[in-house]
């Protein structure tokens, strides 16, 4: 089985995320984190269907889910997810300032 590992800052941005979706609608805040968790298992399976961004740093991938943005790095068996954020924020500074 393929293998998805967070750093403590995606699961920050994971419950931050739900956290906030929860105080308008439980209901949307789990099932957005459920097709996240989906979306999750499908990468580290196919870790090249996300987007290469080398140019910010080697091995770097982003990939889309609805209005909120997936980096991570592919690993030997999986992904390793490095963040998530709104599309609508700055990704340009998100994903410059990762340290994995």
């Amino acid at each position: 089985m393929r293998r998805v590992e967070r750093t403590p800052q995606a699961e920050v941005d994971l419950l931050q995320i739900w956290v906030y979706l929860a105080e308008r609608s439980l209901p949307a805040a789990n099932k957005l984190l459920e097709r996240l968790e989906s979306t999750l298992e499908m990468l580290a399976t196919h870790p090249a269907m996300g987007e290469s961004i080398d140019r910010i740093a080697q091995g770097l991938r982003r990939f889309s889910v609805g209005n909120y943005v997936l980096v991570y790095r592919p690993l030997e068996n999986g992904i390793r997810l490095l963040r998530v954020f709104h599309g609508a924020r700055d990704s340009g500074a998100i994903i410059e300032g990762i340290a994995d």
